[in-house]
């Protein structure tokens, strides 16, 4: 059995199912946009997708770093206003740093339990981590990240703190942003935040 330490990006659409029952082509197909979307984002922050079931998507990244200014600028990316015309999804994201076990291309194990249970306590738009990897992200990937407490996450056993990514920090300072306003509006905040989004093109 091989083992590795990887960063876990977990992500779901919001309302999906809702979605689905109201117009399952169109839903479809908005879906298949936003999986073109993921897999590109990725791609550009040395990232994967390993594993995608429905609204669901798994991601695996070798640096905690990569991955949550992926998350980031994903969040951005659906925030634009083109690709809101075009895909018009939300999602919520969830990312753990943990020991996984290796199944061929696929990963298991309880750490990547972890990155689902996080992001399902995410709001929409939000980028939410733990705390393991808030401590490998909070000085180098240039972010701010606001403290969201412990939380008991489901047939998890241990409380795990998390923190939610706030905005950009800005490519001048060297501090930890870490700040404790938990009223922040996660997508507007995003959409403000523009300096290091990567356009990409969607498909027409």
């Amino acid at each position: 059995m091989n083992r590795r330490l990887s960063t876990i990006l977990a992500a779901d659409v919001v309302g999906y199912s809702t979605r689905m029952r109201e117009d399952e082509v169109d839903t479809i197909n908005r879906v298949t946009l936003l999986n073109e979307l993921i897999g590109t984002v990725a791609a550009t922050h040395k990232g994967r997708v390993f594993n995608r079931a429905g609204d669901g998507f798994l991601l695996e990244f070798s640096s905690p770093v990569a991955a949550v200014r992926c998350a980031y600028n994903l969040q951005l990316q659906l925030a634009a206003p083109v690709t809101k015309r075009e895909i018009g999804l939300e999602i919520r994201v969830g990312v753990h740093l943990a020991d996984v076990v290796v199944d061929g291309d696929d990963l298991l194990g309880d750490g990547v339990n972890v990155a689902s249970r996080i992001e399902s306590e995410a709001e929409p738009g939000m980028v939410l981590v733990s705390n393991a990897v808030f401590d490998h992200a909070k000085r180098s990937a240039q972010l701010k990240f606001e403290n969201k407490g412990t939380r008991k996450l489901k047939n998890i056993s241990e409380p795990i703190t998390v923190y939610a990514v706030a905005g950009e920090l800005g490519t001048h300072s060297c501090g930890t942003a870490l700040i404790e306003d938990s009223s922040l509006p996660y997508v507007a905040e995003l959409q403000e935040s523009t300096s290091s989004i990567v356009v990409l093109p969607l498909r027409t």
